[in-house]
């Protein structure tokens, strides 16, 4: 029985305590339906209260505007407080330069925020099930995550708890079939511009064909990976402990003698501390893994630096780099950020045109370790339009590049020397053409 299985995650991941007040995310579909109609059921066993929270993203018109008067209704018969509230969503994502779908979360979680905090509410309990987790435990695969992503969606994570998590959408369906309980369908569900809804409508339903307790495998293997994550977490904390010598100064050695998984996850906690940012990719942490093999200083993110000191790793806060220290990506894709610039290389199969062919490198040409740098004295690049070499030097007061920041236009470079220049293009003997089979895009912005 599917309420059985919520009371047992609840108590299992002790979600709920007596005497508490509830906020429940309720978007009229059958997960949030079946959600607050199991909650509202032991509400007076457990001495709770139970607040429902509707956020109407104003992305579906008409229907949007239907669902929340449907919730309205179904919290009136409920006897429950409702709070709603709409939002602009596609009109704030554009403003942000955020993707609907990100935005729409953000929002959401922002307005059940304020919903608890007025309402002196410990959890706010979200209608993620076990095919959600399915769905975001895949997604994730495809993003190459870490060992946290492969735990998809945990079942408690601060305030937010999800009772429903071990519970399928075909339970779900038949726990509102069973109890008579009406809900509403969004019909953007069925369409499969968004990445999840291909991975809903297309992936899964393959993937069940083959197992049909793939939805309860996914959740084991999300589990296994999450207590996994929890043990090496804890390791990375102790290791904190032993190795921190003040506030963003490592001993050298304990660092060295630790694994590396170990200490990416400190490096990871460091940087996320003194930035309130997620270093975001591998590049970063493997960054700061060059420094600690003993190559001198880099810059990991805006005015953020990691060093060698004598026996100390430091991380610290400074003013713009007075010159680009060097960065070597692990692999032909990367995305590297400096103190004024992004680049990004993805792999490109088009076809090969003036207009693009600037930012295009046969990659089959680089001789060694490709290196993102500042320019280096003597540093000259043949420009395929021109066929002629320059000097970086020359190039930049041609280009009339402020001085103050020519020592931090990435340049990409290996055994050689110049491949690429931000803002200046590809070198001659680098540039593809269309007998080359292994073609990067190389992109750059200023982000300042």
């Amino acid at each position: 029985m599917m309420k059985t299985k919520v009371l047992e995650t609840i108590k299992r991941f002790e979600m709920i305590s007596q005497g508490e007040t509830v906020v429940v995310g309720v978007s009229g579909g059958a997960d949030s339906v079946s959600l607050l109609h199991i909650l509202c059921s032991i509400r007076e066993d457990m001495k709770i209260s139970v607040v429902a929270a509707h956020l109407n993203h104003m992305l579906r018109g008409e229907q949007a505007d239907s669902d929340e008067r449907f919730v309205k209704g179904l919290c009136g018969l409920y006897k429950v407080r409702c709070f709603s509230e709409k939002a602009d969503c596609a009109a704030l994502a554009k403003k942000a330069g955020e993707g609907i779908e990100e935005c729409a979360r953000r929002l959401r979680y922002d307005f059940f925020d304020r919903v608890a905090r007025a309402n002196n509410a410990s959890h706010t309990a979200t209608a993620h099930n076990a095919n959600d987790n399915f769905e975001t435990l895949l997604l994730n695969i495809t993003r190459g995550s870490s060992l946290k992503g492969i735990g998809a969606i945990p079942p408690k994570r601060g305030n937010i708890i999800r009772p429903l998590i071990e519970c399928s959408r075909e339970e779900i369906e038949q726990y509102c079939r069973s109890n008579n309980l009406n809900f509403v369908l969004d019909s953007t569900n069925s369409c499969n511009i968004y990445s999840r809804n291909k991975v809903r409508n297309k992936v899964i339903p393959i993937l069940t064909s083959i197992n049909p307790n793939a939805v309860y495998a996914a959740s084991r293997l999300c589990r296994l990976a999450r207590e996994d994550e929890e043990l090496l977490t804890k390791m990375s904390e102790a290791l904190f402990e032993k190795a921190r010598i003040r506030e963003g100064e490592f001993d050298l050695v304990k660092l060295r003698e630790a694994e590396k998984p170990i200490r990416a996850r400190l490096f990871s906690a460091v940087i996320e501390k003194m930035t309130d940012k997620s270093p975001g990719n591998e590049h970063t942490i493997n960054a700061v893994e060059n420094v600690l093999s003993g190559k001198g200083k880099t810059q990991l993110q805006k005015n953020l630096f990691a060093e060698l000191k004598e026996d100390r790793l430091v991380f610290s806060r400074g003013d713009k780099a007075e010159k680009l220290g060097e960065i070597q990506p692990e692999s032909a894709e990367f995305c590297i950020t400096t103190d004024l610039f992004r680049i990004k290389s993805t792999r490109y199969n088009g076809k090969i045109n003036d207009l693009l062919m600037k930012n295009l490198i046969d990659y089959d040409t680089i001789c060694g370790k490709l290196t993102l740098r500042g320019r280096k004295q003597g540093d000259k690049i043949t420009l395929p339009k021109r066929n002629v070499t320059k000097t970086l030097k020359k190039l930049f007061n041609e280009e009339r590049i402020d001085e103050k920041i020519r020592d931090l236009i990435p340049v990409l470079a290996d055994e050689h020397g110049v491949v690429w220049v931000f803002g200046i293009g590809t070198d001659l003997k680098n540039a593809a053409n269309e007998k080359s089979t292994n073609v990067i895009r190389v992109e750059g912005e200023n982000i300042c």
